[in-house]
């Protein structure tokens, strides 16, 4: 039997937050570290130092990436097509790529909806607002459970 596991990264202003889950949702190890927005795109380094050190940790056979970020993504959800003025190289990073293994990613905003409609506070709601408030603002509508 194939031993499959998600890790899932939130890349923020300020952190950068890693967690693995198995394949029924159970967190089998969390990470965080200091994103340092700034410093010309150190931050990739530190994702995939997070990917890689929670990979280690779970010995699965296979692996997927979710990334949640901020500002826009392309429309085959590889890579934020859309964020100026902040997190240097972000745009158009292709993280399956870089990563070496499948990789989705999505706006933060929406991650956090996907999440709370799915398994947190909207999942009876039909309709529902997310608003995050973080180094930026950022948020998403759950209208007719879509």
């Amino acid at each position: 039997m194939n031993n499959i596991a998600t890790i899932g990264i939130d890349l923020g202003g300020t952190r950068i937050k890693g967690v693995a889950i198995d394949a029924l949702g159970n967190v089998l190890h969390q990470s965080y570290t200091p994103t340092n927005d700034g410093e010309g795109g150190v931050w990739k380094t530190a994702i995939a130092k997070t990917v890689n050190d929670l990979k280690e940790k779970i010995f699965a056979d296979k692996i997927t990436v979710g990334i949640s970020a901020p500002g826009l993504p392309n429309k085959e959800n590889t890579a934020i097509s859309f964020m100026p003025g902040r997190l240097e190289g972000l745009e158009n990073f292709i993280w399956s790529e870089y990563l070496q293994c499948p990789a989705y990613v999505l706006n933060d905003g929406v991650a956090a909806m996907v999440a709370e409609a799915k398994t947190g506070a909207a999942k009876e709601s039909t309709n529902a607002i997310l608003i995050t408030l973080g180094t930026g603002v950022g948020g998403a509508l759950l209208i007719n459970k879509q």
